[in-house]
This record gives C-alpha cells, structure tokens and sequence, in this order.
C-alpha cells in the first residue's frame, strides 16, 4: 500500500446499508402487507408456517421491483433469511416497531 492508505484498516462494524420500511398484517396463515421504498410501495402477499416466512411482490413504479423472500421467525422476535429480486439478491433483516 502506499501513501495515504498504508496505516487504513476496513476493521469495524458496518451499520445496515439499505434500510426500508415494512408492513405486514396476518390472517391465519396468510400475509399481506407493503414494502414502503424511494420509488414507490411492493404490495406483498405471502404466508408463516411452523415459523417459517414467504412472500413475493413487484411494484408498478418506473423503477420495477420483482422480489421473492423466504425466511424464519427468529428467537428474539426478529425474522431474518434471503430475498431474491430482478436488482440482485441479497439477505434481509426484520425488527419490529413497538407492539404487535
């Protein structure tokens, strides 16, 4: 390394690079909710069996999103797992706001 970069370290903890906002309501087994981003809300649909999460959406927004999500129910409330999307995959987090 040289000059300006030679005593840099990337050694650290990265706060989250892409946060959204999430809404989900649940009858039974079934979900729906929206997936609030810059260009415009994903209505999504999707279902919770045995602790385990799906849903799926697109938006109509010039900017299309086609997502896919499959997780599970975490121990601390939280729901974490994988969303596949026509932009590239990537793993998601959920924490819930207040109550339920």
């Amino acid at each position: 390394m040289n000059g300006a970069f030679k005593n840099r370290s990337a050694t650290g903890k990265y706060p989250p690079a892409y946060v959204l906002s999430m809404t989900l309501a649940q009858s039974g087994t079934q979900i729906a909710g929206t997936l609030q981003r810059p260009h415009g809300p994903v209505p999504l649909k999707g279902e919770i069996r045995k602790g385990k999460i799906t849903f799926s959406g697109s938006s109509d927004a010039e900017h299309r999103l086609e997502i896919s999500a499959t997780g599970a129910l975490q121990p601390n409330g939280t729901m974490a797992g994988d969303l596949m999307t026509n932009v590239g995959n990537m793993t998601w987090k959920a924490v819930r706001n207040g109550g339920r």
